[in-house]
């Protein structure tokens, strides 16, 4: 009886056994920890003209800054894509000619000269003529008697791109595409567009006795923002390539010199709408919308300006008052400024070709405040007689 017994548990446990077997922990599953965007640090200025001086501010109109102040009469600013370099016009002993202000050094160096003064319409403050930048920031598109021309940042190679005598204020996008403004009679003007290779033209707007002006990119090349001028009005519009489309996005009859800002959510621009004497700088959004005043005390042609940063900027700190408060503080260090005096040069450009030249060596002039600014290299100086840089 007792074998049966232990016959049967055996064969119970037997058939239990399998069925349980032993228990495995039980494996925790962690989560996956989401990344969190890093925010890049950045840079985010407007540079404009006030009173003939060059400033920037930030995009609510505070920590307004002169730069470059060396005295000289400074007009329509344009920032390279790297945020580094000032392209600006400067007049002097009454002529204009281009300068590049490098913001690592606070150098600024003249890059062309031309001996005389830039026509009426594209001095006009209402029709902002900066020039453009080629995407890896090394040379400037510009309008020199209504042709456009291309130069380095550092004054070499100035290269006709139009020869008609009718194209102003160009403008570049990140692919190379080149804009611009053609005059076509006395009431009208419209724009331009060609390819990277800057060779055939098309017409993207069809006015007739109303004037474009001003074009600029948005940052992907898709919309042209600029200002439509109708008699004695001006007002911002906004130009879509691919819908062949414009749409006006103010009708205040006294905005102009619109510039996308770098990441295109944003239009800077200037108008007188308060005030026919004293122009003030605005924002708005690509619709025309959420519009807001940023310098009401003058200012005109704001460039955005937008810089990447190694590090974050450091927090300012107010310096402790010195024990002596009567002490007179000291004055900033000056601008240090290089200009050359041109030698007569020979020189002969082809449209789409570089200029040929043999040149002596520029004097090297240097301002007296700037004792230490380093000798200018040579370049191809722009001559009147013989229409080079013409």
């Amino acid at each position: 009886m007792n074998k049966k017994i232990l016959f049967v548990l055996i064969i119970l446990l037997c058939a239990v056994i399998p069925f349980t077997g032993c228990k495995k922990k039980k494996t925790e599953i962690k989560a996956v920890p989401t990344p969190v965007p890093t925010a890049v640090p950045a840079m985010d200025k407007i540079v404009y003209t006030l009173n003939g001086s060059l400033y920037w501010m930030d995009r609510d109109g505070g920590a307004k800054q002169e730069l470059f102040a060396d005295g000289k009469s400074k007009w329509f600013p344009s920032v390279s894509p790297d945020g580094w370099t000032v392209a600006y016009w400067v007049q002097q002993k009454g002529y204009f000619n281009l300068w590049a202000g490098n913001l690592k050094n606070n150098r600024a160096l003249q890059i062309t000269f031309d001996e005389d003064s830039l026509e009426g319409d594209t001095t006009n403050l209402k029709i902002s003529n900066p020039g453009g930048w080629t995407a890896d920031s090394a040379e400037i598109i510009y309008s020199r008697h209504k042709n456009i021309w291309k130069i380095t940042k550092e004054g070499y190679n100035p290269v006709a791109l139009t020869e008609s005598h009718d194209c102003v204020s160009p403008s570049l996008s990140k692919d190379g595409k080149l804009i611009y403004i053609k005059i076509e009679d006395e009431n009208t003007s419209n724009i331009y567009i060609r390819e990277s290779d800057y060779v055939n033209e098309t017409r993207l707007t069809t006015y007739s006795g109303k004037k474009a002006a001003s074009p600029s990119f948005s940052p992907d090349g898709k919309k042209i923002v600029f200002t439509l001028f109708e008699g004695e009005t001006s007002n911002i519009a906004v130009y879509d390539i691919a819908g062949k489309k414009t749409d006006l996005i103010t009708l205040d009859g006294k905005s102009h010199s619109p510039v996308f800002s770098f990441d295109g959510k944003d239009i800077v621009f200037a108008n007188f709408i308060n005030n026919k004497y004293v122009p003030e700088i605005w924002i708005m959004k690509p619709d025309g919308t959420n519009r807001m005043k940023i310098a009401g005390e003058g200012g005109v042609s704001p460039y955005w300006l937008h810089r990447i940063l190694d590090a974050p900027l450091p927090t300012y700190t107010p310096a402790p008052a010195p024990a002596n408060a009567s002490a007179t503080p000291a004055a900033p260090a000056a601008v240090k400024t290089v200009q050359t005096t041109p030698a007569p040069i020979k020189a002969a450009v082809k449209k789409g070709a570089k200029v040929s030249v043999s040149t002596p060596v520029p004097v090297s002039t240097p301002v007296p405040s700037s004792s230490s600014a380093a000798p200018t290299p040579i370049r191809a100086v722009p001559n009147k007689s013989t229409g080079a840089g013409w």
